[in-house]
């Protein structure tokens, strides 16, 4: 076998093409993870070559098809790490680390890899902070833009659980700034997506915006009164708290409206 004799012979002037002849066979056989450990050895053998660093892709593809999940991991985190560039090879690798965590339950490591998305078109439209390399604007896609939304929809969804758990209780001042400063936040994730332009995720992205106002109006409504009220105060603070909450429910009505 082309094995056999590569191991026998390693001088041979015939060696150096058994391996092409070896892949060959891999891949005509269907053996996907015999021809991924030869394509891992010709991207080793050149790392800093198109050659390369196409191998370590195709190597990643290859362990994912003989379902070697470890291997794949590892080849497509690596990949991710060393070529950066061209974005859209290196953000499918990122997309699918995502993936690859969300199924292990790594949630943390996969918002990692959900940030390197977010970043790499953020980077690509000119809007990288001073210590990111900005990417040329043709980089950008309508590709990058969906996997930015998507990313950046995971994020707007975190800033949104956490500024619904936030009860407003007595006092009110206190908890309503805390309200307001988790609502700034979740307006800011949920405006970033709808800067990507990616149409339906700027659909989705609007119309959790308004219900953000509705939540404030509702629990505006529903906190927790002061105690030792008279009947007549009790009243006259629900007034107040109609007032508070109406300009909300108003933002939110113009934003559906808007959406439709």
């Amino acid at each position: 076998s082309f094995v056999d004799f590569q191991s026998r012979y390693p001088h041979s002037k015939l060696s150096p093409g058994i391996n092409e002849q070896l892949f060959y066979a891999y891949e005509q056989s269907k053996d996907f993870a015999n021809a991924a450990v030869l394509l891992v050895a010709q991207h080793t053998a050149s790392p800093n070559t198109e050659t390369g660093r196409l191998a370590l892709l195709q190597a990643a593809e290859y362990f994912e098809k003989a379902q070697q999940r470890a291997q794949a991991l590892n080849s497509y985190r690596n990949y991710a790490h060393q070529y950066p560039q061209p974005m859209a090879d290196a953000n499918e690798a990122r997309f699918i680390l995502s993936e690859f965590y969300l199924q292990s339950n790594e949630q943390s490591k996969r918002r990692f890899w959900l940030n390197k998305l977010v970043q790499a078109h953020q980077s690509a439209l000119g809007q990288s902070s001073q210590n990111e390399a900005r990417q040329p604007q043709s980089a950008a896609s309508p590709r990058s833009a969906y996997l930015a939304s998507f990313a950046a929809m995971v994020f707007a969804t975190d800033a949104n659980t956490v500024y619904k758990r936030i009860k407003l209780t007595q006092p009110l001042a206190k908890s309503l700034q805390n309200k307001q400063e988790a609502l700034q936040i979740a307006i800011e994730q949920y405006e970033r997506i709808i800067d990507f332009g990616s149409a339906q995720f700027v659909t989705a992205a609007n119309y959790h915006l308004a219900n953000l106002y509705i939540t404030l109006a509702q629990d505006l409504m529903d906190s927790s009164r002061p105690q030792n009220l008279s009947p007549l105060e009790l009243s006259q603070y629900e007034i107040l708290l109609e007032e508070q909450a109406f300009p909300f429910e108003e933002t939110a009505i113009g934003l559906h409206e808007k959406n439709i």
